[in-house]
């Protein structure tokens, strides 16, 4: 009698075992499935492939590759946790049955070509070019265009001359005495005919008049 109940029962009750695979399985949530990737998102930078502790990731950055054997993969989900791009999931469902081991491979796009540098409207010119029309002339002190200066007052007259017509600068009319070849007198200071100055400030008195009267400035 109790086959009979049995047999009777079943006949009228759904079946205790799951209609698989003729009807998708629901999987528990937090299940381990197998390893997804967004190829788009990969930067091939290796990290999932160093933490993989079976070995089953190859990525290749010159072939823009990423590959997965599924047959070494464990699911620990290790390589989601690494990717920094967050392009890995550990997804549902277990892999498609295979009847040899082989890898799965993808290949992410080529990254798209940096912009070319715009040409600028006016390329800086080298050497006095650049200065030329640009500096400014006060005294002795010359202003280039970058903001930097220039003491002539250390050079020869002759050196002098030849900056300033590089730079397209008239040079200040010089004193009658020295354009003469004489030395000039200017406060303390002496010009002499060569360019270059001294300070008689610095003399004691009876030096001081004799490099006067030896100039002829006195």
């Amino acid at each position: 009698m109790a086959f009979t109940w049995s047999t009777l029962k079943n006949l009228f009750s759904k079946p205790a075992t799951k209609n698989y695979p003729a009807e998708p399985i629901k999987y528990p949530e937090r299940s381990r499935g197998h390893i997804e990737i967004d190829i788009e998102d990969c930067i091939s930078c290796s990290m999932c492939a160093r933490s993989c502790p079976t070995g089953a990731i190859t990525v290749d950055r010159k072939e823009l590759t990423w590959a997965i054997n599924r047959f070494d993969c464990l699911a620990c989900g290790y390589c989601v946790i690494k990717c920094p791009k967050k392009c890995l999931h550990l997804v549902p469902g277990y892999q498609t049955p295979e009847g040899e081991k082989k890898e799965v491979s993808f290949k992410r796009p080529a990254p798209a070509p940096k912009p070319a540098a715009a040409p600028s409207a006016a390329p800086k010119a080298a050497g006095s070019a650049s200065a030329a029309g640009k500096a400014t002339l006060n005294g002795d002190i010359v202003t280039m265009a970058n903001g930097k200066t220039m003491d002539l007052s250390k050079f020869p007259a002759e050196k002098k001359a030849e900056i300033l017509k590089k730079l397209g600068l008239d040079a200040a009319p010089a004193p009658k005495a020295e354009a003469e070849g004489k030395a000039t007198l200017e406060g303390d200071i002496v010009r002499l005919p060569n360019g270059k100055t001294m300070d008689l400030s610095k003399l004691p008195e009876a030096n001081r008049e004799k490099v006067l009267q030896k100039l002829g400035l006195k």
